[in-house]
């Protein structure tokens, strides 16, 4: 049997999120890029990494977690995207 002190639990530990805003957005193919303010980076974002319903538009305030990719480990990406503050010409808008 097994030492329960040699046993190992895995312990979550939440990201950091950061805050940042969309400096492009491409409507057609639902992808574009945030730029983070801690540290003046852009990264690559997915509608799919969404966490509500909105769409995505340019200069809008989002916080985001960044993620390493598995099929490039040397690029980052923004996951769980939260839009927080979207231009005002937008705020009345359906999407």
């Amino acid at each position: 049997m097994e030492n329960q002190e040699t046993k190992k639990k895995k312990v979550w530990k939440p990201r950091p999120r950061y805050m940042g805003v969309v400096i492009s957005w491409n409507r057609e193919r639902k992808f574009g890029f945030i730029r983070c303010y801690d540290d003046g980076q852009s990264y690559f974002a997915h509608c799919t990494q969404l966490t509500d319903d909105y769409e995505l538009v340019r200069g809008s305030i989002v916080e985001f977690e960044i993620w390493q990719s598995k099929q490039e480990p040397d690029k980052y990406y923004a996951a769980k995207i939260l839009v927080c503050e979207v231009p005002e010409n937008y705020r009345n808008r359906k999407h």
